[in-house]
This record gives C-alpha cells, sequence and structure tokens, in this order.
C-alpha cells in the first residue's frame, strides 16, 4: 500500500490565515482562464506568509477585470512601494513579482458557504524609509 509523508510544512499551507496585516513574498503570478463561470481571463497571484504565527501559510488572490490586469496593479504598487497615484502606463512583467515582499490585510469572507481569507489591501513592505521586512 502506498503511503503519504505528510510534512508540517504541508499542514502550515493548508490553514487559513489569520485577519489582520500579513508580511508576505509573492510564489507566483499568472493568467488562468474561469472554466466555471463565462470563461473570461484573470490573474490568480499566490503568496506566502513570510513571519509571525502564520509564517509560511499561503494566501491566493484573484485579480480579474474588463481590463484584464487591473485588478493586479493594487499588489504591483505595493511590491514597488508607490501609491496607486504613483503607477504610469508600462507593461508589468509579472515574473518579475516573483519573491517581492509586501503587506496583506487578510479578512475572512463566506464564499459558496465555506470560510476563505481574502486579501483587502496591499501595503508597500517599507514606508517611508521603514521597513516591516526583517
Amino acid at each position: 500500500m502506498p503511503k503519504i509523508i505528510v510534512t508540517q510544512e504541508m499542514i502550515d499551507k493548508t490553514k487559513m490565515a489569520d485577519e489582520g496585516f500579513h508580511l508576505v513574498e509573492v510564489k507566483s503570478c499568472e493568467e488562468k482562464v474561469n472554466s466555471k463561470k463565462d470563461g473570461t481571463n484573470y490573474f490568480f497571484s499566490m503568496q506566502i506568509i513570510s513571519e509571525g504565527s502564520n509564517q509560511n501559510r499561503y494566501v491566493g488572490n484573484i485579480a480579474s477585470s474588463k481590463a484584464l490586469g487591473l485588478g493586479l496593479l493594487p499588489l504591483y504598487a505595493a511590491i514597488m512601494g508607490v501609491s496607486m497615484d504613483a503607477i504610469e502606463a508600462a507593461e508589468i512583467d509579472t515574473d518579475a513579482m516573483i519573491g517581492k515582499k509586501c503587506i496583506v490585510e487578510i479578512e475572512h469572507e463566506i464564499y459558496e458557504g465555506k470560510p476563505q481569507a481574502r486579501c483587502k489591501n496591499f501595503l508597500p513592505a517599507t514606508t517611508n524609509g521603514v521597513s516591516f521586512v526583517e
């Protein structure tokens, strides 16, 4: 009979992150197609919490918009350390976002009857010269 090895890291990744502000690192950001609903494209980014009691828990973020990528701008602004007002027209290389850090505010919501951790706000990991990154 095959055996599955379950590590503490695997367990931590499956736990829902607590509400509040967390330092995260972007692990992936890719374009996907919504096959369950209307077939529209969206961006899905996966962040891992970098420190604290929620360390190693994953938080996903769906950024969908009629103007594809528009919903990705708050995350992009936060990891670049700029305000949304400072963003200029440019092509965003989502691969360049991988490994970058920012602060994410997480709130719990009920989606299709199940509790979910949702990214509500993205903030730079460094503000006014004060770094939140260890």
